[in-house]
């Protein structure tokens, strides 16, 4: 027992402890007195805090109810089909006004005298609800927030349809007689022009008076509608003329009844609705809020800060009063201070010579240490504490070393997956390829790149994608044996190190590993599904250093997953950087400057008449030794080395000089000629074109320019700009593939298109996808609309050459008219369709004109 005693006097804590019980006690004895009469009056204070505390959280509830109320009334007022809104707005008033009557029974508030305010906030709240309840009935029916829609609808519409049914038959009627004495066919043209116009600039009217508030604008487009109407009535009275000396076919007739009968009545009503739109009952939702619903948040605001600067004031009085009483015990607080200080001081006189001495001496231990030398720390003054620190050194030594072993391991491996990262890969790959060459053995490396990881990124969030990248990577580790190597090389780029592995093993690895990816992976209750592409490079065929074996794997990784193949081995002919590619640029120039290229003509028809009206004029390169080169092939080597101006006036003279052969023969027919998004950069584009038709004597109105939608996107302010040119000079511009890409109605508006070209993707599956019949159709409204001819590529058989006729498409190209033909086989087709030479020259003319 003795002996315990004594090793517990060795701790300098047992000593201090000792010391510290004793003054403690004093303290203890000393201090009760006074803090047990301060307590009582803390309490009091403390008491009235907690009772204002308490009654901040019903104002703040009433205010949460109020702000979410606002909120989601303002997610109804965007979105008023959405009733669930209204109810919800209705229930966070209602919750407010039962969170304000509880409050009316606090006493705090009869003592700070804020019962009549709550009277009075329980009151307008009442009252938002039934003002809400008017404006929401305001804001569900269009007719009573716009009254002028109702004018527009009930009496404008009808009148819009009659007279559009009467002018297509009738212009139908009059462009079949225009060789007669009386040509009415362009007064028609320009009488519905002018009618067009005028429904346009209406529906921008109204869009404005939606949108804008500027008058200015709104004053100069019924100017407009006005001259129109005017101008449409001139029209008018001249056909009325040629209708008393019987110069009318019997549909012109009747449509110039229709429009004495209908305009006028369309006219009067847009009057009617001018005078609604210059009155102040034009939108009846903001006047409803300027008048009720903002004076009476207004008041419900001072209401709320009436009762907060109550309470703030209540709650001051009580702070005040827990204040002095703090100030009272401060007072003991610092008594007991000094007589601490006092114990310090006296601890550091013992803590000096008990404690940093023999620190000191363990220091100077550890520096010898870190230097690698062994020194025993032995000292004449030793306690439990110093034992302590130095067992401490020795457990600190431990544990560095440890984290040094834990940050090589981080520097050699993802942080996200756990497994090697690029590093540890290059590391084993130079061993495995050291001891490939020594045991002449195969080994193969796969570079894996995620499908459609980044849609899970974007729609799903990145947390999503990350978790997914784990679990991918555990997948892989299944399929592969204990030797192999799993990588991750960054973002969703994996690779995968298969020693002693042929080209012919690593196809079943691959096989493996793509039917583990292609199974769904189950994410935070999401359904995934993604695929992966593989590039596979062997040793020592496709290179015998990791860095060719990284980069070939890397290229065939990208061909796999441009063709949609799953995995493929690397081929040097696949290669975009091989010498091979380098060779095929130089044939393409060669073949451009030696005129060894060829163009095939698909012939393009009136689908009403059944007669040839142009062709488009498709590259064709049978190259000697390679054999067919795509196109697209083509024009992205091009591209890409700078010869894509030079192909295109190669194609460009070739294709003019074909169309100037045909009108030789009487076949008066249009080209048309597709365009690089890199030709919308050649300022000298337009003068070029110029030249050849002056040189091959070739009308430019025969001439169309195609242009895809994503070309005219990649740089707008060029494109228009180059393409207005082009319109300048007279040749036609139309759009390619539309409906394929991402156009904005907006550029398409100021550019001067001729026609549009409905993609073959969704002509050929109309028949069979009632989404893609709707687009065709939609198109095919939207051209004619805009004034533009339609045409449709991919029609392949009778059945969607029926469709589209009945969808009032122009034009239609396609196998089941013609495949594409040489120059020859092309003449010999249009000399077996002579009626071209007859008739085609005029829908060529109305296309150019259009």
């Amino acid at each position: 027992m003795r002996t315990l005693k004594k090793e517990k006097l060795k701790s300098l804590r047992s000593r201090y402890i000792a010391l510290a019980s004793l003054l403690g006690l004093a303290i203890i004895i000393a201090s009760f007195l006074g803090f047990r009469s301060t307590f009582k009056l803390s309490d009091q204070a403390n008491h009235q805090i907690e009772i204002i505390a308490d009654q901040l959280q019903p104002i703040r509830e009433i205010s949460n109810e109020i702000q979410n109320a606002y909120r989601v009334m303002d997610l109804y007022l965007l979105d008023p089909q959405m009733s669930i809104y209204r109810s919800q707005v209705r229930q966070h008033l209602k919750n407010a006004i039962v969170h304000t009557r509880v409050l009316e029974k606090e006493p705090l508030f009869e003592q700070i005298k804020q019962l009549e305010t709550l009277q009075h906030l329980k009151m307008d709240l009442a009252s938002l609800i039934k003002k809400a309840e008017i404006l929401f009935d305001v804001r569900t029916s269009s007719a009573r927030q716009y009254p002028s829609m109702v004018i527009a609808n009930q009496r404008m519409q009808p009148s819009r349809y009659k007279i559009i049914a009467a002018l297509r038959p009738a212009i139908a009627e009059a462009r079949e007689e225009q060789d007669s004495e009386v040509d009415n066919y362009p007064l028609l043209i320009e009488l519905q022009e002018l009618w067009i116009e005028m429904v346009s600039e209406f529906r921008v009217y109204l869009i404005n008076r939606i949108g804008s508030f500027n008058m200015d604008t709104l004053d100069r487009q019924s100017n407009s509608i006005k001259l129109r109407y005017k101008a449409i009535n001139k029209k008018l009275d001249e056909l009325a003329k040629r209708e008393e000396q019987q110069q009318l076919g019997f549909d012109v007739s009747l449509a110039v009844e229709v429009l004495k009968e209908f305009l006028p009545i369309w006219y009067q009503a847009f009057l009617e609705v001018e005078q609604v739109h210059n009155s102040k009952q034009w939108r009846i939702d903001s006047t409803l809020m300027q008048l009720h619903i903002i004076p009476l948040s207004d008041h419900i605001a001072k209401h709320f800060n009436s009762i907060n600067d109550a309470l703030e004031d209540e709650n001051s009085r009580a702070i005040e009063n827990l204040n002095w009483v703090q100030q009272q015990q401060n007072m003991l607080l610092s008594t007991i201070i000094l007589i601490f200080i006092l114990y310090i001081i006296a601890m550091l006189i013992t803590l000096e010579k008990m404690v940093f001495r023999p620190i000191a001496a363990v220091a100077q231990a550890l520096k010898a240490e870190a230097f690698g030398e062994k020194q025993e720390l032995l000292l004449h003054t030793r306690t439990r504490e110093t034992q302590d620190l130095i067992d401490a050194f020795y457990e600190m030594n431990l544990q560095v070393r440890n984290r040094q072993m834990a940050l090589e391991y981080q520097a050699r491996h993802d942080a996200l997956t756990g497994l090697p990262n690029r590093a540890l890969l290059l590391e084993r790959m130079s061993y495995q390829l050291m001891a490939a060459k020594r045991e002449k053995q195969h080994l193969s490396l796969f570079i894996l790149d995620l499908n459609r990881f980044k849609e899970v990124n974007d729609t799903l969030g990145h947390h999503v994608g990350d978790q997914l990248l784990i679990n991918v990577g555990q997948r892989f580790m299944e399929c592969l044996r204990e030797m192999d190597t799993i990588a991750r090389l960054g973002g969703d780029e994996f690779a995968v190190l298969l020693p002693n592995t042929n080209s012919e093993q690593s196809k079943t690895v691959a096989k493996k590993l793509i039917e583990k990816i292609n199974e769904p992976f189950a994410v935070n209750e999401n359904q995934l599904y993604i695929g992966v592409s593989i590039g596979i490079a062997s040793y020592p065929a496709d290179g015998e250093d990791h860095n060719t074996l990284m980069q070939h794997a890397d290229v065939a990784m990208y061909n796999a997953k441009l063709n949609h193949l799953g995995y493929t081995h690397y081929n040097i002919d696949e290669d975009q950087h091989s010498v091979g590619r380098l060779s095929l640029i130089q044939d393409l120039r060669q073949a451009i400057h030696n005129h060894e290229l060829d163009l095939y003509f698909q012939p393009k028809i009136d689908i009403y008449k059944n007669i040839p009206v142009g062709a488009e004029a498709l590259l064709r390169w049978n190259h000697p030794t390679l054999g067919f080169i795509p196109p697209d092939q083509i024009v992205d080597i091009a591209e890409g080395v700078g010869l894509i101006d030079q192909l295109t006036s190669w194609v460009t003279n070739r294709a003019i000089a074909q169309c100037s052969a045909c009108h030789n023969e009487g076949f008066q027919l249009g080209m048309s000629i597709n365009l690089s998004v890199k030709n919308l950069l050649n300022s000298q584009l337009s003068d070029e074109i110029t030249a050849l038709l002056e040189r091959h004597q070739l009308n430019s109105r025969f001439v169309t320019f195609e242009v895809t939608e994503s070309s005219m996107m990649d740089n707008p302010e060029n494109s228009i700009k180059l393409l207005n040119e082009l319109s300048d000079i007279g040749v036609a511009i139309s759009v390619d593939d539309f409906g394929t890409g991402f156009s904005s109605l907006a550029y398409l508006k100021q550019l001067p298109v001729n026609e549009l070209k409905i993609d073959k993707s969704f002509v050929m599956e109309m028949e069979r996808n009632d989404s893609d019949a709707v687009i065709v159709h939609s198109t095919i409204e939207l051209g004619h609309n805009l004034g533009l001819n339609v045409v449709a590529e991919g029609v392949e058989d009778q059945q969607t050459c029926d469709i589209l006729k009945h969808y009032g498409c122009d034009f239609a190209q396609g196998y089941f008219i013609a495949h594409p033909l040489p120059a020859d086989e092309f003449m010999a087709w249009l000399r077996a369709h002579k009626s071209c030479s007859l008739q085609g020259d005029e829908r060529v003319a109305n296309h150019a004109a259009n």
